[in-house]
């Protein structure tokens, strides 16, 4: 478990994103079952504010292509060639065509799209640390999800470990300095 101690009058800001705020999958592209790409998930963070040597990110999953090739957990690929690359805690997912758009700092990319009746959308980067890689657009088994946003830990004493890589959901347990029972 990370152990951080806070002081009296610290401040903690958390940015809790929905599931849908990542980078926005590619829209419009098959006319045969006009469907979308799925956008990617969105990040959870926390700072202190009134002291710049505290923060935590944890990376949101990419959404699927609109066929439903997968996109990546936090900091890994989106399904197939096409793919949307994960983000790393020092830059964000290359994109997986030259429609979609690379992952920047906090945002997922956008996926991509074209006006092929025979094309499917790739899905949006998940946004993080820095954000994936938007999907590439593509056939129906070869359309790109996009890739998962990274963590990213600044603290005393950090490990990224311990940022949602060990359960199937992102959280923070606040307890008092003097609580024994922890």
């Amino acid at each position: 478990m990370l152990n951080i101690f806070f002081e009296k009058n610290d401040k903690l800001e958390f940015y809790l994103e929905g599931r849908k705020s990542g980078g926005k999958g590619g829209v419009n592209c098959s006319k045969i079952e006009t469907k979308n790409g799925y956008d990617g998930a969105g990040l959870a963070k926390v700072i202190r504010l009134n002291n710049s040597d505290f923060e935590l990110v944890a990376g949101g999953g990419g959404g699927s292509c609109e066929s439903g090739n997968k996109g990546g957990d936090y900091e890994m690929d989106g399904e197939d060639e096409k793919g949307g690359k994960g983000a790393t805690n020092t830059s964000g997912g290359e994109k997986g065509d030259w429609d979609a758009t690379d992952g920047t700092q906090y945002r997922g990319g956008n996926g991509g799209r074209t006006d092929r009746n025979d094309k499917f959308c790739g899905g949006g980067g998940g946004n993080g640390y820095f954000g994936g890689g938007g999907g590439g657009y593509g056939s129906k088994i070869h359309c790109g999800g996009g890739g998962g946003g990274s963590n990213f830990c600044k603290a005393n004493i950090c490990h990224s470990s311990y940022i949602n890589n060990e359960k199937d959901y992102s959280g923070f347990k606040i307890f008092k300095k003097n609580d024994t029972n922890n």
